[in-house]
């Protein structure tokens, strides 16, 4: 398995980060469109949608990618700072 970090994404006023857990990028993109999809009632119409995950779309390429199997993993932390 490997982790893969997105740091400077999803940005409103301040950036934001997204990580995922995956064998492969390609997984770790479906995963976020997966549960990023949901379904919604129109306030006046009471039509019901669904809305296909975004964030997939935003991300690009991962800033790093960490392979949880190697032997040469080492300490390593990252954080976000909430925005307003």
């Amino acid at each position: 398995m490997k982790l893969f970090i997105w740091e400077g994404v999803l940005t409103d006023y301040t950036d934001g980060m997204a990580v995922a857990l995956a064998p492969d990028l390609e997984t770790a993109l479906a995963t976020f469109k997966e549960k990023n999809t949901y379904v919604w009632t129109h306030p006046k119409t009471g039509e019901k949608h669904k809305s296909e995950g975004c964030v997939q779309e935003s991300l690009g390429e991962p800033t790093q990618v960490i392979d949880l199997d190697g032997k040469n993993l080492k300490a390593d932390a990252w954080y976000v700072w909430g925005g307003g």
